[in-house]
């Protein structure tokens, strides 16, 4: 077993193993509706959060609604893909100091997420290393 892969083991018999519900949420994705447009370039985007699983990921609405679900491969594309658009946003739009309090939020919690991905999946670890260029530990 590589150092990446028993640090990995590690990580999920900690978080996985201490989850009442089974699960890891990161949340909340919150920004609030008048700002909605401006952050995400939707209006009607509901808040949201993000459940690690042993073997996957879900994303639920605050409400507690599932509205998708993926591989860990596919939550550090998502992060990617998120980071990209949420970024392009801010050159477009004159945030006021609320949307930036939000905008900073929202990129935190993508940060964490995408960190927490390569923390407890291995397959998320050498996606998100490929990344940088870097072989996986």
């Amino acid at each position: 077993m590589s150092e990446a892969e028993a640090e990995i083991e590690r990580n999920r018999d900690t978080v996985f193993g201490t989850e009442v519900h089974g699960y890891y949420a990161i949340k909340p994705f919150q920004v609030t509706p008048e700002n909605r447009h401006a952050i995400w370039g939707d209006a009607d985007l509901e808040d949201f959060e993000i459940r690690l699983y042993p073997e996957e990921v879900r994303w639920y609405t605050l409400r507690g609604q599932e509205f998708a679900h993926g591989s860990p491969v596919d939550l550090v594309d998502y992060c990617n893909d998120l980071l990209v658009v949420v970024t392009q946003r801010i050159p477009a739009n004159s945030l006021n100091t609320i949307q930036i309090a939000e905008f900073i939020q929202v990129l935190y919690r993508l940060v964490e997420t995408k960190m927490w991905a390569g923390q407890l999946y291995l397959a998320a670890n050498q996606k998100i290393e490929a990344e940088k260029g870097v072989s996986p530990r």
